[in-house]
Protein backbone atom coordinates (compact mmCIF):
# COMPACT_ATOMS: atom_id res chain seq x y z
CA UNK A 1 0.00 0.00 0.00
CA UNK A 2 1.37 3.34 -1.16
CA UNK A 3 1.05 6.33 1.42
CA UNK A 4 1.28 9.85 0.75
CA UNK A 5 1.95 12.86 2.79
CA UNK A 6 -0.01 15.01 3.90
CA UNK A 7 0.14 17.47 0.89
CA UNK A 8 -0.42 14.60 -1.41
CA UNK A 9 2.85 13.05 -2.41
CA UNK A 10 3.29 9.56 -2.48
CA UNK A 11 6.37 8.54 0.03
CA UNK A 12 8.13 5.21 0.02
CA UNK A 13 7.27 4.11 3.28
CA UNK A 14 4.73 1.42 4.02
CA UNK A 15 4.20 2.14 7.64
CA UNK A 16 1.71 4.25 9.17
CA UNK A 17 3.48 4.65 11.66
CA UNK A 18 6.57 5.88 10.44
CA UNK A 19 4.76 8.35 8.11
CA UNK A 20 3.00 10.09 11.41
CA UNK A 21 6.65 10.24 12.69
CA UNK A 22 7.96 11.86 9.96
CA UNK A 23 4.99 14.36 9.03
CA UNK A 24 5.26 15.61 13.23
CA UNK A 25 9.08 15.80 12.81
CA UNK A 26 8.46 18.13 9.76
CA UNK A 27 5.58 19.96 11.47
CA UNK A 28 7.52 20.32 14.49
CA UNK A 29 10.44 21.69 12.39
CA UNK A 30 8.23 24.59 10.52
CA UNK A 31 6.85 25.74 13.49
CA UNK A 32 9.82 25.87 15.05
CA UNK A 33 9.34 23.27 18.45
CA UNK A 34 11.19 21.01 20.16
CA UNK A 35 10.91 17.69 19.16
CA UNK A 36 11.39 17.66 15.16
CA UNK A 37 14.89 15.08 15.97
CA UNK A 38 13.39 12.97 17.75
CA UNK A 39 10.67 12.69 15.77
CA UNK A 40 12.61 12.13 12.54
CA UNK A 41 14.67 9.57 14.77
CA UNK A 42 11.42 7.89 15.16
CA UNK A 43 10.36 7.64 11.76
CA UNK A 44 14.53 6.24 10.93
CA UNK A 45 14.46 3.59 13.88
CA UNK A 46 10.91 2.03 12.41
CA UNK A 47 11.63 2.42 8.83
CA UNK A 48 15.58 2.61 8.03
CA UNK A 49 14.07 2.45 4.18
CA UNK A 50 12.82 5.27 4.18
CA UNK A 51 15.09 8.38 2.03
CA UNK A 52 12.94 11.21 2.56
CA UNK A 53 13.07 10.55 6.29
CA UNK A 54 16.56 10.44 6.49
CA UNK A 55 16.87 13.77 4.39
CA UNK A 56 14.81 15.29 6.07
CA UNK A 57 16.32 14.19 9.51
CA UNK A 58 19.40 16.07 7.96
CA UNK A 59 17.84 19.12 6.63
CA UNK A 60 16.61 19.59 10.41
CA UNK A 61 20.16 18.46 12.24
CA UNK A 62 22.31 20.74 10.18
CA UNK A 63 19.61 23.77 10.65
CA UNK A 64 20.21 22.92 14.33
CA UNK A 65 23.62 23.11 14.30
CA UNK A 66 23.72 19.19 15.01
CA UNK A 67 26.60 18.63 12.69
CA UNK A 68 26.85 14.81 13.68
CA UNK A 69 23.64 14.05 13.34
CA UNK A 70 23.73 16.18 9.88
CA UNK A 71 26.43 13.69 8.75
CA UNK A 72 24.94 10.17 10.56
CA UNK A 73 21.27 11.37 8.31
CA UNK A 74 23.43 12.02 5.14
CA UNK A 75 25.00 8.98 5.53
CA UNK A 76 21.76 6.74 6.28
CA UNK A 77 20.03 8.80 2.97
CA UNK A 78 23.03 7.67 0.56
CA UNK A 79 22.93 4.34 1.81
CA UNK A 80 19.28 4.14 1.20
CA UNK A 81 18.93 5.49 -2.37
CA UNK A 82 18.38 2.91 -3.90
CA UNK A 83 15.02 3.16 -2.07
CA UNK A 84 13.98 6.27 -3.26
CA UNK A 85 10.81 5.30 -5.22
CA UNK A 86 10.50 8.65 -7.14
CA UNK A 87 11.93 11.70 -8.93
CA UNK A 88 10.81 13.77 -5.57
CA UNK A 89 12.68 11.44 -3.13
CA UNK A 90 15.94 12.03 -5.64
CA UNK A 91 16.18 15.39 -5.47
CA UNK A 92 15.80 15.19 -2.09
CA UNK A 93 18.85 13.05 -1.85
CA UNK A 94 20.70 15.36 -4.58
CA UNK A 95 20.17 18.08 -2.10
CA UNK A 96 21.58 16.64 0.91
CA UNK A 97 24.67 15.33 -0.87
CA UNK A 98 25.05 18.75 -2.63
CA UNK A 99 24.90 20.46 1.38
CA UNK A 100 26.76 17.88 2.30
CA UNK A 101 29.58 19.08 -0.08
CA UNK A 102 29.09 22.73 0.31
CA UNK A 103 28.07 22.84 -3.29
CA UNK A 104 25.59 25.52 -2.49
CA UNK A 105 24.95 26.05 -6.48
CA UNK A 106 23.67 22.36 -7.06
CA UNK A 107 22.15 22.41 -3.63
CA UNK A 108 20.01 25.20 -4.91
CA UNK A 109 19.96 23.56 -8.12
CA UNK A 110 17.73 20.97 -6.76
CA UNK A 111 15.74 22.81 -4.64
CA UNK A 112 14.36 24.89 -7.11
CA UNK A 113 13.89 21.24 -9.07
CA UNK A 114 11.92 20.54 -6.10
CA UNK A 115 9.66 23.72 -6.56
CA UNK A 116 9.50 23.70 -9.80
CA UNK A 117 8.22 20.23 -9.64
CA UNK A 118 6.12 19.96 -6.08
CA UNK A 119 5.59 23.65 -5.34
CA UNK A 120 4.07 22.57 -2.45
CA UNK A 121 6.37 20.78 -0.56
CA UNK A 122 7.27 22.47 2.63
CA UNK A 123 10.70 21.39 3.69
CA UNK A 124 11.92 21.99 0.07
CA UNK A 125 10.16 25.32 0.10
CA UNK A 126 11.52 26.12 3.15
CA UNK A 127 14.74 25.51 2.59
CA UNK A 128 14.35 27.47 -0.33
CA UNK A 129 13.07 30.37 1.37
CA UNK A 130 16.05 30.61 3.47
CA UNK A 131 18.38 30.11 0.50
CA UNK A 132 16.84 33.17 -1.15
CA UNK A 133 16.22 35.64 1.97
CA UNK A 134 20.12 34.82 2.52
CA UNK A 135 20.27 35.45 -0.69
CA UNK A 136 18.69 38.57 -0.87
CA UNK A 137 17.03 37.30 -3.52
CA UNK A 138 13.55 38.33 -2.25
CA UNK A 139 11.77 38.68 -5.72
CA UNK A 140 12.23 35.45 -7.01
CA UNK A 141 11.38 34.06 -2.83
CA UNK A 142 7.91 36.07 -3.51
CA UNK A 143 7.12 34.12 -6.98
CA UNK A 144 7.51 31.08 -5.38
CA UNK A 145 5.77 31.90 -2.46
CA UNK A 146 2.49 32.80 -5.02
CA UNK A 147 3.12 30.32 -6.76
CA UNK A 148 3.27 28.19 -3.53
CA UNK A 149 0.34 29.84 -2.26
CA UNK A 150 -1.36 28.85 -5.96
CA UNK A 151 -1.49 25.31 -5.57
CA UNK A 152 -2.39 25.41 -1.65
CA UNK A 153 -3.66 28.55 -0.75
CA UNK A 154 -4.45 28.34 2.69
CA UNK A 155 -1.03 26.72 4.20
CA UNK A 156 0.54 28.62 6.77
CA UNK A 157 4.10 27.59 5.68
CA UNK A 158 3.58 29.32 2.17
CA UNK A 159 1.67 32.30 4.05
CA UNK A 160 4.88 33.02 6.34
CA UNK A 161 7.24 32.29 3.40
CA UNK A 162 5.58 34.81 1.54
CA UNK A 163 5.38 37.58 4.48
CA UNK A 164 8.87 37.04 5.72
CA UNK A 165 10.07 37.20 1.55
CA UNK A 166 7.95 40.18 0.94
CA UNK A 167 9.17 42.18 4.49
CA UNK A 168 12.47 40.96 3.93
CA UNK A 169 11.90 43.25 0.07
CA UNK A 170 11.23 46.01 1.91
CA UNK A 171 14.95 46.08 3.16
CA UNK A 172 17.28 48.69 1.97
CA UNK A 173 19.95 47.06 -0.44
CA UNK A 174 23.36 48.80 0.44
CA UNK A 175 26.09 49.07 -2.61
Amino acid sequence: MAYTDTMGYVVSTTSSEVLAAYEQGVSLWLRQRSGAVEALDHAVAVDRHFPLAHCTRAYVAWRAGKVEVALDAHQQALARADDAHDERERLHLHTVEAMRCCDGAAALHHLEQLAEQYPTDRMAMRLLSFNYLARGDYQRGVMQARRSLNACPDDPQFLTMLVLLQHGSLRPRWA
